[in-house]
C-alpha cells in the first residue's frame, strides 16, 4: 500500500518541478509613440517609397554608381557573412530538437594457417546504428532556436541597414558632384564677364569717365570670384575620388567617366507622395527592427538560462 503512496508522491514532486520550471519571458510590450496619420505638408494619398529609392531620379549614372558600391563594398560583405552564420546557427538549433542517428559499419579480413598448416582466410562484417533524442521537458532547445531564429532576423536587417546607408552615401555624392559641377560652371561664366566689365570700367577711366573707385571694386570682385575655382575645382575631385572608393575602385578611376557636366538629377512631383506614412516609416527602418529582434532573443535566451 505504500508503493502507490510514494509514487504518487514523486509524480506530484516531478509535476510541481515542472510547473516551477521557466521558460522564456513574456515579450517585453513595444513603445509605440502617438504619432500622426501623416507627415506635414504630405498629400492626403501616400504611397509607401520603393526599395531602390535611387532608381526615381532616374539617372543612369547614379544606377551604376550604387550598384558597383553595393557589390564591392567590404561592410556589405561582412554583414552578409554574418547573416550567413547566424542562418547557419539557426539551422543547427533545429536540428537540436530532431533525433540525432549515427550508422557504423566495419568489414575486417584475416587471413591466418590452420593446425595443419594449410592457409584459412575470415571475413568479418559488423554494422549498428546509434540513435539519441533528448527530450525537451524545460523547453531549452525551442529558447535556443527562438533566440537563433531572432538572431538570424536581426542579421538580415543589419544587412539592408547598410544597403541602405551604402546607397545613400553614394547618392548624397553624386549630388554633391552634379551641384560642384554646376557652381563651377557658374564661377567660371561669372568670372568671364567680371573680367570683361573690368575691361570696360578702365577703358571708361581711361577715357576720363567713371572714377577710380569703379575700377577697384570691379578688379576686387573679379579676384574673388577667380579665387573660388581652385576650391571649387578640389572639391570636385574629392567628390569623385569618394564616389570612386565607394564603388571599389581606384580614387582617380571615375576622373574621365565623370568630367563631363551633367545636371543636377531631379524626381517627379508626383513621386513625392511616395513616402508613406509615420508609423510604416518606423516599421520599415531597418536599425528598428534588428533591435526589436535582438530584444527578442535576449528573452529567449533569458528562458534558456532559467530552463
Amino acid at each position: 500500500m505504500r508503493r502507490p503512496a510514494a509514487l504518487r508522491g514523486v509524480a506530484l514532486v516531478g509535476a510541481a518541478l515542472l510547473a516551477g520550471c521557466s521558460t522564456a519571458p513574456a515579450p517585453l510590450p513595444l513603445f509605440r509613440p502617438a504619432l500622426a496619420d501623416r507627415f506635414a505638408e504630405a498629400p492626403a494619398s501616400t504611397q509607401e517609397p520603393v526599395a531602390q529609392f535611387w532608381r526615381g531620379f532616374h539617372d543612369a549614372e547614379l544606377d551604376r554608381l550604387v550598384a558597383a558600391a553595393l557589390v564591392a563594398n567590404a561592410d556589405l560583405r561582412i554583414a552578409a557573412a554574418r547573416l550567413d552564420e547566424a542562418r547557419a546557427l539557426a539551422r543547427v538549433a533545429d536540428s537540436q530538437a530532431a533525433p540525432d542517428v549515427a550508422f557504423a559499419a566495419s568489414a575486417v579480413r584475416a587471413r591466418a594457417r590452420d593446425p595443419n598448416g594449410v592457409p584459412v582466410t575470415a571475413n568479418g562484417f559488423s554494422a549498428g546504428v546509434d540513435t539519441r533524442w533528448e527530450a525537451d521537458l524545460f523547453g531549452a532547445i525551442r529558447g535556443e532556436r527562438r533566440a537563433a531564429a531572432a538572431d538570424a532576423e536581426a542579421s538580415s536587417a543589419q544587412l539592408r541597414a547598410v544597403q541602405v546607408s551604402v546607397a545613400a552615401e553614394v547618392a548624397r555624392n553624386y549630388f554633391a558632384l552634379r551641384g560642384l559641377q554646376e557652381q563651377l560652371r557658374v564661377a567660371v561664366a561669372a568670372l568671364g564677364s567680371q573680367r570683361a566689365t573690368f575691361e570696360l570700367v578702365n577703358e571708361r577711366l581711361s577715357a576720363g569717365r567713371g572714377s577710380g573707385f569703379d575700377a577697384d571694386r570691379a578688379e576686387a570682385l573679379m579676384h574673388s570670384t577667380a579665387a573660388s575655382i581652385p576650391a571649387l575645382e578640389a572639391s570636385l575631385a574629392h567628390t569623385r575620388y569618394r564616389l570612386a572608393v565607394l564603388s571599389g575602385q581606384a580614387p582617380t578611376a571615375l576622373d574621365a567617366r565623370l568630367a563631363a557636366p551633367q545636371p543636377l538629377p531631379g524626381i517627379a512631383p508626383t513621386a513625392l507622395a511616395s513616402i508613406g506614412s509615420p508609423q510604416a516609416l518606423l516599421r520599415r527602418r531597418p536599425d528598428i527592427a534588428a533591435a526589436e529582434q535582438q530584444v527578442a532573443a535576449a528573452a529567449a535566451r533569458i528562458g534558456v538560462a532559467r530552463s
